[in-house]
């Protein structure tokens, strides 16, 4: 959720309303930000991750690339890869999820 509220919350007009990553630039730029090599590498060789705490960033990673993936408008020559996603609409989507979760949580509890 970190990665989320750093996204969403934290200066997103200035830093990422309208503007757009391939899924190419996103698995790149998520590989860096969630280091999964070095991950890995803490995990099996150095020992300074026990197993919960490595799967948990490698969770992150892969709901960050699913939800890019769902949220991705298809690229007209069909390639994967070149699928655009638009943070303008990610932060859209975000914002109908909080508006029906707290419509919910009212109908459900009065």
């Amino acid at each position: 959720m970190t990665t989320f509220i750093k996204i969403f919350y934290v200066n997103f007009n200035q830093l990422f309303a309208g503007k757009f990553a391939t899924l190419i630039d996103l698995m790149v730029m998520h590989t860096g930000i969630f280091s999964i090599v070095d991950n890995m590498h803490d995990l099996m060789c150095r020992g300074n991750k026990d197993s919960k705490e490595a799967l948990a960033n490698v969770q992150d990673y892969n709901m960050t690339k699913t939800l890019t993936r769902q949220c991705s408008i298809p690229d007209k020559t069909g390639e994967v890869k070149l699928f655009t996603c638009n943070f303008s609409n990610l932060n859209n989507l975000q914002c109908d999820i909080e508006l029906y979760n707290y419509v919910h949580l009212l109908m459900e509890n009065y």
